[in-house]
Formats: C-alpha cells, structure tokens, sequence
C-alpha cells in the first residue's frame, strides 16, 4: 500500500528528492571540508584537506603549521617562530659575572643562559640568572635559550645580548717617590706616584689627587704610574682611582690618602 501510495503521490515524491539531495550535498560537503588545526588527516584523504596554510604532518597524522611556524590560540593563526624570542631581556655585567633577566610577563620556562667562552648553562630562577667566574672588564655576549614543545616538536628559540663586565677595583697606592729636584718657586718636588692594578681588562684609569687647601689635578692614564706629580713635600693628599673598560664602564672607586716625606 505504502508503495503504491509513493507511486501515485508526486508531492512525495518530490519531497524524498529533495531530502536525497540534502544527504548528497551534506555528503560532499563533508568530503571537501577544510580541517583545522589539531584535526586528524591522513594520505588516503581524496577531499578531505587541511586549512591552508596548514600542512598534513604524516608522521602524527594531524594538521599543523608549517615549519618555523607555531599556532597561536589567542589569534587561531599560524605566526612566526620569531615571535617567540625573548624580547624584555635584560643583562648587566658584575666585576666578575653576568646577570641576565626577564621581565614578569615574560615565561621564564625552560629558559637558560649562557656566555662565550664559558662552559656554564645557567637556567633561570624567578626570571633571573647569573653566570659566574667571568673575566673583568671583558666584553661578552650572552645567548638566551628557550625550549618549547611546538607543533609536536621540540623547538630551540635564542636571542642574544651585547654585555661588558665592570673592570676590577684598582689597589692601592704601592709608592710616592721623588724624582725631580725642587721646583724653588713653588716650593714644591715632582713625584711618581704609582698604584696597584685592577685584575682583568682595564682600558684606561682615571687617578684623581687633592689636598686640603683647594689644589687638584686628575690625570687619565693605561699604565698604573703617574709620572711627575707636582707635590709639596710634608703633604697629605687625598686620592681616588676608577678603571675603565672598552665601554667606558666605570670600576668601584678605590679612595685613600698619603703624605710626602718632609724635605
């Protein structure tokens, strides 16, 4: 009866084409859909591709982002590997180690340190590391690792930063010795005053002497002897001393005083 009925009614008729059409149509659809990121796909797939840019990695059978590209959730794209260097890095050079360090909103996960010409791989803690046993006054460059687990893979991102460490607190003054004869108008003597050096890389020193009746003189040298130093003999005079590396980095200051002999 139902049959028949269907055989005899085109409104039925009609209407079981209209629904066959829809499966069909459903059915193409979903063989030509675009698959997002994360969604599973394989070689054998006829219709089925991944949203580009992704890519159909075989190996997971899953779609991802191409090669040095990453998914980012927040914009549901595919942005670039670069994005992911660490960009709020801050290094300042100690007389003899490096500090590096990342800013709060920063991630310090899986994040290390490290220098040229030192061994060390510092990793951070509570967005700061140090790397120790350096050089004075030497220029280094520190290398900012980052591993991250991206797409299924393990990615390596660096950035790097230009560093000086401080050049080493001079000594002090080893000897005031007289050289010259007396200069009689002044009543005065000319000395070499010389001062121990600072360890490490010293590109220059800034030797600073006065005395308590307004005179002072400064004098910029690379050796650790300041030579002929008008001085008034039976004098106490009062000294400062700075290194300076190739960055115009400045020391601790090393302060004292002395006196000359008397004639």
């Amino acid at each position: 009866m139902a049959t028949e009925r269907f055989k005899n009614d085109k409104r039925l008729q009609v209407l079981a084409l209209f629904a066959l059409y829809y499966v069909l149509l459903n059915q193409l659809q979903s063989a030509n859909a675009e698959i997002q990121h994360g969604g599973t796909c394989n070689s054998t797939d006829s219709g089925n591709v991944c949203k580009p840019p992704l890519v159909c990695k075989l190996e997971f059978n899953v779609c991802l982002c191409p090669v040095t590209q990453y998914y980012d959730s927040r914009t549901q794209k595919c942005e670039s590997e670069n994005n992911l260097k660490r960009k709020n890095i801050k290094c300042r050079g100690e007389t003899d180690s490096v500090i590096c360090s990342l800013s709060q909103d920063d991630s310090i996960l899986n994040t290390y340190v490290s220098v040229n010409s030192s061994s060390q791989v510092i990793p951070f803690s509570q967005g700061q590391a140090e790397i120790k046993h350096l050089s004075p006054g030497t220029y280094y460059v520190a290398t900012i690792t980052s591993k991250f687990v991206i797409e299924f893979y393990n990615k390596i991102i660096t950035s790097t930063v230009a560093v000086w460490t401080k050049p080493d607190k001079p000594g002090n003054i080893s000897s005031v010795r007289k050289t010259k004869v007396q200069e009689t108008s002044l009543e005065s003597y000319w000395y070499d005053i010389t001062f121990e050096a600072s360890r490490g890389n010293v590109s220059y020193y800034i030797f600073m002497i006065k005395n308590t009746k307004e005179y002072t003189n400064s004098f910029e040298t690379k050796k650790t002897t300041i030579s002929n130093v008008l001085l008034k003999p039976g004098t106490t005079y009062f000294f400062s001393i700075t290194a300076y590396n190739g960055n115009n980095t400045s020391s601790d200051v090393t302060e004292g005083s002395f006196k000359t002999n008397a004639e």
